[in-house]
């Protein structure tokens, strides 16, 4: 029985998600389905089984259109790698993980889903659709009108439930699992008063410390034998993702010196119709590019360009000014007529009713107070005195409602309007209503200045054809170079620059201080099979980035596989990691069998030593003053007995002596419940949809290599 039938049945109630939370769908019969694409090309494997990249697109394109569709706006390309990953992630949970729902049994049933609609346990998606912003109450009325006209609806609304109603019983049934896996862990009371002891007692400790930095590089010797051997014993450590290191050229996709000529030109062409019009609007919707071309100034406020040119001193109605360069473009500037004494900023004082939050009848009573006060000010009272005591902008009725000078753009829209509308100073007759509620204004004073209105034609320096095709000419030579030296040589000749970028992942979408996910195509041509070390890209990537459009040419240098990645890429690592082992072992062998106080073991081994302290240290406490992170030392030290001096210990940053000067023991507690809570709530922290995800990823040895094919 379908949901719908099901809540049909007993209550005649529907209703529709909100478009945000369908992204999930479902795949049960996608891949057996008898009409399966030719490709054997394998992006993945799950649990044994092989996805094959057709599969996993068609997949890809369903998961792409439902979350348009909930989102009601068409995705761009850097967000198809978080579509690409929600569609692996549920071809995990379809071949991976319902498996184990159906070994336990994991069922829903109708009064289930009943329930999850209009019972006791809502659906978190319904109380969000239906519950009312107001109030905060969840409305079951608004869910009973949705279902009367749900065969009314638009095929959309009526798409959107059906998805929903598939994706239900799936989310129950991943809830039910979610919450078996959290009853599985337990707290044994030994382990809650460990965690009590661990926030209770208190170490005051002294200790000696010396960084592995305080000795400096020079001071100590590392062979290259002791590199190998340091490799060869951490190789693990150096796993590592697939990655590449190019040389590229980059060929900026800008305009030239004749662009800029034709450009320019183009505007001195229409110099003297622009002087002639008399309708300044139609002249430049015909030839400007770019809007907002009037503005209300002072000749103070004037474009340089027409300062330089006119002057400030003798204005002239109708004066062109010739076009200049400003931030990409050519601009020509007209002074249209002179406005006369227009406010330019206003000083004012004012008194809110706010209105934010409240129901039309609240606003009702508001409006009737904020009109009672209002006739108060226009009558003389006292203004600063209304405003103190009936304002409610906390800010200025402390200064009796004062918001000194401001100018245009400082307020919003209606408050600015009213103010700069006003011809006289004084309080304003009506009621000035914004988005925070009702304003009783005061104008204390209006400075006014000669303005005129200037208008403005602009044109876009970009790059012609011919410029376009001159650099891509350029960029071609570079892709058609049969080998390195050639590429080289023509690097010289056209005058470019060859950039580095190196230890480039395979997953990467960005490349040094490219971030367009167009960058994408030129990466992955560095991982192609096809590709051999040292050839040259034998196509030209465009892309369209932050730091503008550009023709990219690239070499491959290198390419290590994932896993354990060789020496040379990884060798300044292993030297530094050497370097601190070797320091390590000569502080360590210096303090070995060293006696006395920590002060005096200190003066012995020199000014390379700090003595530090720290009192009522407890376990939980993240790092010792002046050390950091030392998690050896501190085990240790709780180890240690009052008065008690540790042997030396090599630790994250450096070697360390503790020292327990006092400690105070935790007392017995008849009921360690309030710290086997938060223990439970730790562990079963692992226990949700993504760390599900991620252990069954791992239990099954479950592999992807999206990233080769996009």
């Amino acid at each position: 029985m379908s949901i719908i039938t099901a809540i049909q049945k007993r209550t005649g109630l529907l209703l529709v998600v909100i478009l945000g939370a369908l992204a999930a769908f479902v795949l049960t019969d996608l891949f057996n389905s008898a009409g399966r694409m030719g490709s054997d090309q394998v992006i993945g494997e799950i649990d044994g089984t092989e996805i094959k990249y057709q599969d996993f697109n068609n997949a890809f394109q369903v998961m792409k259109e439902r979350m348009e569709a909930g989102q009601q706006t068409r995705l761009n390309e850097s967000q198809m790698p978080i579509v690409r990953t929600q569609t692996w992630n549920e071809l995990v949970k379809e071949y991976a993980l319902k498996p184990e729902w159906e070994k336990l049994g994991i069922m829903v049933t109708d009064e289930e889903l009943v329930d999850m609609v209009q019972g006791n346990n809502i659906s978190p998606q319904i109380k969000q659709a239906f519950t009312d912003p107001e109030t905060g109450v969840f409305d079951k009325d608004k869910v009973i009108a949705f279902i009367r006209t749900l065969q009314q609806q638009s095929p959309q609304a009526q798409q959107q439930f059906a998805v929903f109603e598939q994706q239900l019983p799936e989310t129950r049934r991943s809830e039910k699992y979610e919450n078996l896996l959290r009853k599985s862990v337990y707290v044994t009371k030994a382990e809650a008063k460990r965690r009590y002891e661990d926030e209770t007692i208190q170490l005051d400790l002294k200790y000696l410390y010396v960084p592995y930095a305080n000795i400096p590089d020079s001071a100590v010797t590392v062979t290259p034998e002791q590199i190998d051997a340091y490799y060869n014993e951490h190789k693990e450590d150096y796993e590592d993702a697939a990655s590449i290191a190019v040389e590229y050229v980059s060929i900026p996709i800008v305009p030239s010196k004749a662009d800029s000529v034709d450009t320019k030109r183009y505007l001195e062409n229409i110099k003297d119709k622009f002087a002639a019009t008399q309708n300044d609007t139609s002249f430049i919707a015909q030839h400007s590019q770019i809007e907002a071309n009037f503005a209300e100034l002072a000749p103070s406020a004037f474009p340089n360009a027409v300062k330089n040119q006119m002057g400030t001193e003798n204005i002239e109605v109708g004066f062109v000014a010739d076009p200049v360069a400003a931030n990409g473009t050519y601009k020509m500037f007209k002074v249209v007529k002179e406005l006369g004494q227009v406010a330019d900023s206003v000083e004012a004082s004012h008194i809110l009713f706010n209105t934010q939050g409240k129901s039309p009848e609240e606003k009702l009573v508001i409006e009737a107070k904020a009109k009672e006060v209002l006739e108060q000010a226009k009558n003389g009272s006292n203004f600063a005195e209304l405003a103190k005591e009936h304002s409610d902008d906390q800010g200025s009725k402390v200064k009796g409602g004062e918001l000194s000078w401001f100018g245009r753009g400082a307020m919003v829209k209606p408050f600015e309007d009213a103010s700069f509308g006003a011809t006289n100073e004084g309080v304003l007759p009506e009621l000035v209503e914004t988005r925070f509620g009702y304003h009783i204004i005061k104008v204390t004073g209006l400075k006014k200045v000669n303005k005129y209105l200037l208008a403005s034609v602009s044109r876009l320096l970009d790059p012609s054809e011919t410029t376009r095709e001159t650099l891509y000419r350029q960029a071609g030579d570079l892709a058609s170079s049969k080998n390195v030296k050639e590429y080289e040589e023509l690097v010289k000749q056209y005058n470019l620059l060859s950039l580095q970028a190196n230890d480039v992942k395979q997953n990467a979408r960005s490349m040094n201080n490219i971030y367009d996910p167009s960058i994408r195509q030129a990466i992955r041509w560095g991982f192609e099979e096809t590709t051999k070390v040292g050839s040259v890209s034998d196509e030209v990537f465009e892309i369209d980035g932050n730091q503008g459009s550009q023709y990219i040419v690239m070499v491959l240098k290198s390419r290590t596989k994932k896993g354990i990645q060789p020496l040379a890429k990884v060798y300044e690592q292993v030297r530094r990691e050497v370097l601190e082992e070797v320091k390590q072992k000569e502080i360590m062998a210096k303090l070995e069998g060293k006696t006395g106080t920590l002060d005096e073991i200190a003066k012995e081994f020199g000014d390379q030593a700090r003595i530090l302290n720290q009192q009522n240290y407890t376990y939980i406490t993240n790092a010792l003053n002046g050390v950091g992170f030392a998690p050896k030392a501190v085990g240790i030290a709780f180890g240690l007995k009052q008065g008690e001096i540790s042997k030396p210990i090599a630790d994250e940053s450096g070697v360390l002596i503790m020292q327990v000067e006092k400690r105070t023991e935790a007392g017995e507690v008849a009921d360690y419940a309030k710290y086997k809570t938060p223990l439970e709530q730790d562990r079963q922290q692992p226990y949700n949809s993504s760390g599900i995800l991620r252990a069954i990823k791992e239990l099954t040895d479950t592999e992807e290599n999206i990233d080769n094919f996009y």
